[in-house]
């Protein structure tokens, strides 16, 4: 994230589902200074990059996406409903903006 090992960082990992069928497992780690009270914002229906667009007026600018395959892991498999040692897309995003970076992997 391009931030000193001592800068506070925020993790935000949460199930995605689709029509209450669960769809991916998001992990996203972004630094605290963005948006400090990150940690009150209730993220059950809300969109992070739209909350980081209203409130601190962050609209990311670019980014770099990797994707692979790879087997879930048995936390992964259960969380996804999925059997143990499924195949799943793995995706890892940097996004940036004016700098900063955003890291989110699927």
């Amino acid at each position: 994230l391009d931030v000193s090992p001592d800068a506070l960082v925020h993790t935000v990992r949460r199930l995605r589902t689709a029509d209450g069928t669960p769809m991916a497992i998001e992990q996203v780690t972004v630094a605290a200074e963005l948006l400090p009270d990150l940690t009150a914002e209730d993220l059950t229906d809300q969109s992070l990059y739209s909350l980081l667009a209203t409130r601190a007026d962050i609209v990311f600018d670019g980014g770099e996406q990797t994707v692979r395959a790879r087997p879930v892991t048995a936390e992964e498999a259960t969380l996804l409903e999925v059997p143990a040692h499924a195949a799943v897309l793995h995706l890892t995003r940097t996004s940036t903006w004016r700098g900063y970076e955003l890291s989110t992997a699927l």
